[in-house]
């Protein structure tokens, strides 16, 4: 992990209770946490992925970039239709992210003073997914193997 806010290459947003409902958030990394542990013990994971989950929302990942800073990614075209394959990119079920390029990191110095103490307000939860890494809908999202609804 870097902690160096100047060469960021993830930026996320943690997860707190409303003001009004305290325990939510445990309850839901409970729930998380047991699934972790259910999956460990069943030998579904690789002792990378035996950790602690972390609620949160990731706003930017350089993982995702393309058509900057000279990797191989080209830049979406104004014409390429939405879904469709770019280096890098989710498009299509089932689509295989494209050989990894060398991630440029980004200053996230004015995005931490400007924004550190961002609410987003309360989101309630109506479904909880269970996704299947590396699998992508057409839409973008991650394939969903299961859905909980709440």
């Amino acid at each position: 992990m870097n902690d160096d806010p100047s060469a960021m290459h993830v930026a996320y947003v943690g997860v707190q209770d409303p003001a009004h409902q305290q325990g939510c958030v445990q309850k839901l990394q409970q729930f998380c946490t047991a699934i972790v542990d259910a999956f460990a013990d069943a030998g579904l994971l690789l002792s990378r992925d035996e950790r602690d989950v972390k609620l949160h929302a990731t706003v930017l990942n350089t993982r995702h970039q393309h058509g900057t800073h000279g990797n191989q990614g080209e830049e979406l075209s104004s014409n390429q239709g939405e879904g469709e394959s770019v280096q890098g990119t989710r498009a299509g079920e089932g689509a295989a992210v494209q050989p990894h390029h060398e991630r440029a990191p980004f200053d996230g110095r004015w995005l931490l003073a400007n924004y550190s103490d961002l609410d987003l307000g309360v989101q309630n939860l109506s479904e909880i997914h269970l996704s299947q890494r590396g699998k992508y809908q057409v839409d973008g999202y991650y394939h969903a193997m299961d859905r909980l609804l709440l």
